[in-house]
């Protein structure tokens, strides 16, 4: 994972690594040995916009964590402020923070102590305690546009945690959810922090990065925004605003597959116009009218919002239709791709047939995709979806995972999802638990 990311990304005299760049005003929160506080500092060369801090003092440092001092050092001569004996609950008290804001504030694997079984409900109480501490006082020290970030083991027991949870109750939304790889950050060695073993490492398996934001921006007033819920403003965005955050951009979207149209639509209504849109559907314009009891809605909105749309486009030869041959694109978009329903969904023919239309899709958005695109793919991912393997396939056209962000319906107001096929092709299905997955061609900036 660690060879697909990045951490050349320049922008002037602004220097990158993952998620962070030097002009970001960063607070780190629970440091160890401070390894990943001196990893950012030596890509950014000069930490002069960083504060990094642990619960410990400094004396306990040195003894107990073979590197310490070293990264120490490290850090006092790129200019970043360290400090000691600060507690997550009572930091914004700190008389060194406490007139203070932050672009983003950082907390990796938080952690309680060993007091229980990490099993064990009482243990996990602790754990939460923690968290909803950090929260409450990150939450009055973040810049209105910036974000908490909090890296955390996604598998059982850690998931009983509940983060989201914990995060919404003090007010906070996710922004996304990305997958975390030590790789990202050289040098970064993670520390157990408690107990006998205080200075040995762990193996951190699942794990990812949760990125919490205030409701939404002050500069989002308009009065559309005021009728959509917060965390709708926060994820509609990542179409919406990515590139135009950095260049100015809009972005030149391709949907494929849409079934009633509605997620076209959720996007035309977010956009006002819709001209550097297309939207493609497998069925013809009949089929639509006659069997989705919302298309014909849905296409008479993107009409007046002056979307492209096509029907009878197919997956596996969109890249010849004489509308679309001499195109690219930024995005190109299939949700929830599906080959009918010949099988049952744990047969081994059904997903070999999915398979197909997802390798069939992928060779033509290769070709149509600009260099900087990306290509997203919203799946289900528990069994027996995961067995469709969709990265391996993506990796096998040429394609790698930029990442994958959970996906939440209630995201886009008015989408709904459609089964597509059989007797009941008007009916929405449970998505349960399900991912976006961002693909980009090797020469990607990421």
């Amino acid at each position: 994972m660690g060879e697909l990311i990045s951490i050349d990304n320049n922008e002037g005299d602004q220097k990158w690594i993952r998620h962070y760049c030097s002009s970001h005003k960063i607070l780190l929160v629970g440091e160890g040995d401070f390894s990943f506080a001196a990893c950012l500092a030596k890509r950014f060369d000069t930490a002069a916009n960083m504060i990094a801090t642990s619960f410990d003092s400094e004396e306990f440092l040195m003894q107990n964590y073979s590197n310490a001092r070293t990264n120490l050092e490290e850090l006092k001569e790129r200019g970043c402020t360290t400090l000691h004996n600060v507690n997550a609950h009572s930091m914004i008290l700190h008389p060194l923070l406490n007139l203070k804001v932050f672009d983003r504030i950082i907390y990796n694997f938080p952690h309680a102590g060993f007091m229980f079984s990490e099993h064990d409900d009482r243990q996990i109480e602790l754990h939460q305690e923690l968290v909803k501490g950090f929260l409450r006082n990150a939450f009055d020290m973040l810049t209105e546009d910036g974000e908490i970030h909090i890296t955390h083991k996604t598998t059982h027991p850690f998931s009983n945690w509940k983060l989201e949870k914990l995060a919404k109750e003090i007010g906070l939304c996710l922004l996304e959810e990305v997958e975390f790889s030590k790789w990202d950050y050289p040098g970064y060695v993670n520390k157990r922090g408690s107990g006998s073993r205080i200075n040995n490492t762990f193996p951190v398996g699942e794990c990812s990065t949760f990125k919490f934001v205030k409701p939404y921006f002050a500069e989002r007033s308009e009065s559309d925004d005021a009728e959509l819920s917060d965390s709708t403003l926060i994820e509609i965005r990542y179409l919406e605003l990515a590139d135009q955050r950095k260049n100015g951009s809009s972005h030149k979207i391709l949907l494929v597959g849409e079934g009633d149209f509605s997620f076209a639509a959720c996007l035309a209504k977010r956009f006002d116009t819709t001209v550097n849109m297309i939207a493609t559907s497998f069925d013809s314009e009949e089929f639509l009218m006659q069997n989705y009891s919302n298309a014909r809605t849905n296409l008479e909105e993107l009409k007046e919002r002056r979307c492209t749309t096509l029907h009878n486009v197919n997956a596996h030869t969109m890249i010849l239709h004489p509308l679309l041959n001499l195109k690219v694109f930024d995005r190109i978009i299939f949700n929830f791709p599906h080959a009918g329903f010949m099988f049952s969904e744990h047969d081994d023919r059904q997903i070999e047939l999915h398979q197909e239309l997802v390798r069939g899709f992928l060779r033509n958005a290769f070709d149509m995709l600009t260099e900087d695109g990306e290509i997203h793919i919203t799946q289900k991912t528990a069994y027996p979806f995961s067995n469709w393997k969709i990265k391996k396939l993506a990796k096998k056209i040429g394609l790698r995972l930029l990442e994958e962000v959970k996906f939440c319906e209630l995201d886009y107001p008015g989408y709904v999802n459609k089964r597509g096929s059989g007797s009941r092709i008007d009916d929405t299905f449970p998505i349960g638990e399900c991912s976006t997955f961002k693909f980009v061609k090797p020469c990607h900036r990421s």
